[in-house]
């Protein structure tokens, strides 16, 4: 099974991040690229069909998850929102036509 997961020992300073899917291998090789000396392969299988890529990083690249913020807006706090929303797409397509 294809998956990416992140893992964090809290005696470290690092993450173990390894992915199966093809999506998590390319950006994991990008960061490689870009970043060679943060990163530290641990194992690449990827020559294989269902194989993965584990590399060692900085602990301090990843965030702990956070759930949606919930908002409880009237309808008039709802409505100005809206409104300024608008207004900047508006100015944006105003923008885009003066440059043509």
């Amino acid at each position: 099974m294809a998956e990416t997961a992140v893992y964090f020992d809290n005696k470290e300073n690092f993450a173990t991040w390894s992915s199966g899917t093809q999506s998590g291998i390319n950006k994991i090789r990008k960061v490689l690229q870009d970043f060679p000396d943060d990163v530290t392969i641990i194992a690449d299988d990827t020559q294989h069909t269902d194989g993965e890529i584990i590399v060692r990083v900085p602990k301090k690249w990843f965030k702990n998850p956070r759930p949606p913020r919930k908002m409880n807006l009237t309808e008039e706090q709802v409505e100005k929102r809206r409104n300024r929303l608008k207004k900047y797409h508006n100015s944006k397509k105003d923008g885009d036509n003066d440059e043509s």
